[in-house]
């Protein structure tokens, strides 16, 4: 009798994962775009931790056997574990570009042509900070008149949250699908990909395209400085709810592990 309950709950399982996710998406998550990899460790997710509680709770009552669950995990869903840590990273990255690009085509603002123009004038200011305005004339490079400001402030409350959402459901699919002696790396990885698309991508972005594009000093006229004093504003609030996020989604996950020193 226990036998034939483990093979058909290994049967019925087995054709539920099999016409529910879709292998490749874990095997090669770069061919995928980011909704197709969101739906697939959505429902890898769901059926893992349905299949799990069957096996270790209620199918308990037929069989005491305690390697019931451990041998389901390795029948069914043993490839698409393996895989995991790959679509999810692959995920996170197209995910987040896509809601940063998004945001960004949506006040017009050209990044990539600004970010450049930006690092160009950092450059030029470590360079030769003592001779500022004289250097930027000489180099051919005056943001000033090259700038077309944003119409809107760079930093979203919008991306902001959608950021912090995608990797905090990272994280609870990690703890649940990452094999132990990798969870801790693999959540650092996770932690790692939100500061560079939240803190570098965005926040950081944004104080220094207004700093770079601040009308220079003019004795006869006071500075307008009134975007980049919001922005700075508005980056303290969003650090403040990545910090939140942390503390209260990541830090918990990878307490008592050798990466919590790292992190912090």
């Amino acid at each position: 009798m226990t036998r034939f309950i483990r093979e058909m709950f290994d049967k019925q399982v087995y054709q539920k994962v099999k016409i529910s996710l879709d292998a490749e998406c874990f095997s090669h998550p770069e061919k995928y775009q980011p909704s197709k990899l969101k739906h697939n460790l959505i429902t890898l997710a769901d059926l893992y931790s349905r299949a799990m509680k069957l096996a270790s709770e209620d199918l308990a009552k037929y069989d005491n056997d305690i390697s019931f669950a451990n041998d389901l995990k390795k029948k069914v869903f043993s490839s698409y574990l393996t895989n995991y840590r790959k679509a999810e990273l692959e995920y996170l990255t197209k995910s987040s570009q896509e809601i940063l690009e998004e945001f960004y085509s949506l006040i017009n603002h050209d990044k990539k042509e600004q970010a450049d123009a930006i690092q160009m004038h950092i450059k030029n200011v470590k360079s030769r900070l003592h001779n500022f305005r004289e250097n930027m004339s000489a180099s051919g490079t005056n943001l000033h008149e090259q700038a077309e400001m944003p119409n809107g402030q760079l930093l979203s409350f919008n991306v902001t949250t959608s950021l912090l959402e995608i990797h905090s459901r990272a994280v609870d699919r990690c703890v649940l699908l990452a094999d132990p002696k990798d969870r801790s790396t693999i959540l650092r990885e996770i932690a790692v990909s939100l500061l560079n698309n939240f803190v570098k991508d965005h926040l950081e972005y944004a104080i220094d395209f207004y700093t770079a594009h601040r009308p220079p000093v003019d004795s006869r006229n006071e500075p307008v400085i009134g975007d980049f004093l919001t922005t700075v504003g508005n980056a303290s609030v969003t650090y403040h709810t990545l910090e939140k996020c942390f503390n209260d989604t990541i830090l918990p996950s990878i307490a008592n592990t050798e990466v919590q020193s790292e992190v912090r």
